[in-house]
C-alpha cells in the first residue's frame, strides 16, 4: 500500500453508506478526473466489494484488489469502520454507453451471465 495515500474521515455512527461515500469522495477531491470507487470494506458486516472479488472475504482481499486496480487513495472511515479505495481507471477510460450495453444483452438469459464479472 505504499503508493496509496490514506485519508481519515470521521462521520456520525448512524450515517448511511451513500452519505459516507459522498463525503469520502469530497475528501479525496471531487475534481479528480475519472475518480472511481474501486473497492470498499465494511468491518462491522465483515464484507466488502467488489462483490465478485471480495464479498465475505477480508480487508486483505479488498486491499489487494484495490492495489492491483491502481487505487491511489484510501479513505479510512471512523478508525476502520469502513475503508474505501479510489483511483482513476487506467488506459483510455470512457463511460459505457448504457443503452448500447442494454441492447447487446437484451436477449441473453440471466444464466448466460453467471460466470462473467460485471455481466
Amino acid at each position: 500500500m505504499a503508493n496509496i495515500m490514506t485519508l481519515k474521515l470521521k462521520v456520525d455512527d448512524n450515517a448511511d453508506f451513500t452519505s459516507i461515500e459522498q463525503r469520502a469522495r469530497k475528501l479525496v477531491g471531487s475534481n479528480k478526473k475519472n475518480l472511481s470507487l474501486f473497492a470498499w470494506w465494511d468491518a462491522v458486516a465483515k464484507t466488502g466489494g467488489p462483490k465478485e472479488a471480495c464479498s465475505d472475504e477480508t480487508i486483505a482481499c479488498v486491499t489487494s484488489y484495490a492495489v492491483a486496480q491502481g487505487s491511489t487513495y484510501r479513505v479510512h472511515v471512523n478508525d476502520g469502520r469502513y475503508d474505501l479505495f479510489y483511483g482513476a481507471p487506467s488506459g483510455n477510460f470512457e463511460e459505457l454507453d448504457k443503452q448500447m450495453v442494454a441492447d447487446v444483452h437484451r436477449h441473453t438469459k440471466e444464466a448466460g451471465f453467471d460466470n462473467l464479472q460485471g455481466g
